[in-house]
């Protein structure tokens, strides 16, 4: 159909064989008692990306050219001030299939009759996330932006030729990120825990978990993480991988969970939660080349990371 909703009869071509997804998965862990009163347990795997929908956004032939309007009046007139046309989009030819190492270490030592006292240690590092690649074919006027936040004189890419983009597992030439920057993202993390079990009535759960999480992820101008990129246009302007590298949208740095159960009358069974998450970090950004009087930008109007987000 039209963008009215209209049948055209007509069909768009489909593709095949663009990514391979066969691939090796080892898995590997190991327990151990440790004396006569722990445990040791460890574990590796290598994980996979899915094929998810969200990632192909756009790839089928003849994509709409996207125009955003502004005016000082609700009746009017409008003026264009962002267009995107970017041709018929492409894909990697050698696109890779995003992957997951994965590591945790453990120990659980029982501290009581009824109580054990366990640590844990968890790190993932994740490669070749799939988003908007800008080819360096394109042609820029380099101009200097005063970041409004931070004060810091920073280069910005008026666009003179519009650069070729493709679905690809980096940022690409094109962009300003740092050159040869891969989209990925790493996870660190520390798990405490104590455990009191079910004994004279009660019950207890304890836990306190340390994260540290940080990344060059496809969506950079997104404030949440793990959603489908279906109508995503971030990374597609060169500018928007200014300060792109920063702390995961949904990262906690601490958590503690407390929780307990115990006995009441009439057979009743009570129970008390207790949660604590620090602050979800967020970037700052701005709108960069929006009024002509601001900063022309060739393009448009552009969102920039004043600001990354930061623990």
């Amino acid at each position: 159909p039209d963008r009215f909703g209209n049948e055209t009869g007509e069909i768009s071509p489909g593709t095949s064989n663009d990514v391979g997804w066969a691939h090796f998965s080892p898995q590997n862990r190991f327990a151990d008692q440790v004396g006569g009163k722990g445990g040791l347990r460890g574990f590796y795997g290598k994980f996979y990306d899915s094929n998810v929908t969200g990632n192909w956004k756009s790839p089928p032939p003849s994509p709409p050219i996207f125009v955003y309007e502004i005016s000082t009046s609700l009746d009017g007139p409008w003026d264009p001030y962002i267009t995107f046309d970017y041709g018929e989009p492409v894909l990697d030819p050698n696109l890779k299939l995003p992957e997951t190492d994965q590591f945790t270490l453990g120990y659980e030592h029982r501290v009581g009759p009824n109580s054990s006292l366990g640590v844990q240690a968890i790190y993932k590092d994740t490669k070749n996330l799939i988003g908007w690649e800008i080819l360096g074919d394109g042609v820029y006027e380099m101009l200097p932006w005063p970041n409004p936040i931070t004060g810091e004189v920073q280069p910005i890419a008026s666009i003179l030729v519009q650069p070729t983009t493709r679905k690809g597992n980096r940022p690409g030439d094109g962009s300003l990120a740092p050159p040869g920057q891969g989209y990925e993202q790493d996870y660190k993390g520390a798990f405490v825990a104590f455990n009191k079990h079910y004994a004279n009535g009660w019950s207890m759960m304890a836990s306190y978990t340390w994260s540290d999480s940080n990344g060059f992820l496809p969506t950079p101008l997104a404030q949440d993480q793990g959603d489908p990129a279906f109508t995503i246009q971030d990374g597609r302007d060169p500018n928007h991988w200014i300060n792109a590298e920063q702390a995961l949208q949904n990262q906690r740095e601490h958590a503690v969970q407390i929780q307990g159960n115990f006995d009441l009358p009439w057979n009743l069974l009570g129970t008390v939660v207790y949660r604590y998450l620090s602050g979800k970090p967020y970037n700052r950004q701005v709108q960069a080349g929006v009024f002509s009087s601001q900063f022309p930008l060739e393009q448009g109007g552009q969102t920039v990371i004043a600001v990354p987000a930061s623990s």
